[in-house]
């Protein structure tokens, strides 16, 4: 668990709780992580399973030769993916059901990758605008991901190198940058006017060709609005931008 933000209930909340726990003061403004060892909290620097993945991440880097080794990382939790909505591109994701194995799609288990769909984002490279043709771009790594119930969206805990690149994260703790992308692997998609499946761009329908994101009238709708997006459907999340 990642604690970040200030907490000014003068020690009576779940949150203050733990803090104490952890032997914090509950004011504490700087990053932790609190993992729970048995029925005691303490605090850690970063907890082992993340610790691994960073070590990772940074062999890579230092095997491309384009940063000097590195052990500063800055964390932010952000919602890469939401359920059951269409984003700004078009693109839906369904949220589905973690007890139905049939059910799409980002709670799914998938057998093959013997992983639910909504991890596949761990291990993943965190990129800027999408530059992802090469692991050398990677500005960071993600670490977890977990759904948030409440939400209906996917939670990634982010390591951002700050040597890499000290003007993003400036721009992340200062407000500015607020706004995250995923990418993903899709292997079809469902029109949502005319339920027509594509596996590629040569198979798509006029729909979703020319009306994608947008709200389409016709035959087909009773000629009321409606909006053309992409059902998408058997996934991969390959990076967050």
């Amino acid at each position: 668990m990642l604690f970040r933000s200030q907490c000014t209930c003068s020690g009576r909340c779940a949150l203050a709780d733990k803090f104490a726990q952890a032997n914090l003061a509950p004011n504490c403004t700087l990053h932790y992580f609190i993992e729970r060892h048995g029925n005691v909290a303490k605090k850690v620097s970063i907890p082992e399973k993340f610790a691994v993945v960073l070590d990772s991440y940074k062999q890579a880097m230092n095997i491309q030769r384009i940063a000097p080794y590195n052990q500063e990382f800055e964390f932010f939790r952000v919602i890469g993916v939401h359920g059951d909505v269409p984003n700004t591109n078009g693109d839906m994701f369904r949220w589905g059901n973690v007890d139905d194995k049939t059910s799409p799609e980002l709670l799914r288990f998938d057998e093959k990758m013997d992983r639910y769909i909504y991890s596949t984002f761990i291990g993943k490279g965190n990129y800027k605008d999408h530059q992802n043709d090469s692991v050398v771009k990677a500005v960071g790594i993600l670490l977890d991901s977990i759904p948030n119930h409440k939400v209906k969206g996917i939670e990634i805990l982010v390591a951002v190198d700050k040597q890499k690149d000290p003007m993003l994260v400036r721009g992340i703790n200062q407000g500015y940058i607020s706004d995250v992308s995923m990418g993903a692997r899709v292997t079809y998609s469902i029109c949502s006017i005319c339920n027509k499946i594509a596996h590629n761009e040569f198979e798509y329908c006029s729909h979703i060709k020319n009306w994608k994101g947008q709200y389409y009238s016709g035959s087909e709708t009773s000629w009321q609005p409606k909006l053309a997006y992409e059902d998408n459907r058997r996934y991969e999340f390959i990076e967050l931008s």
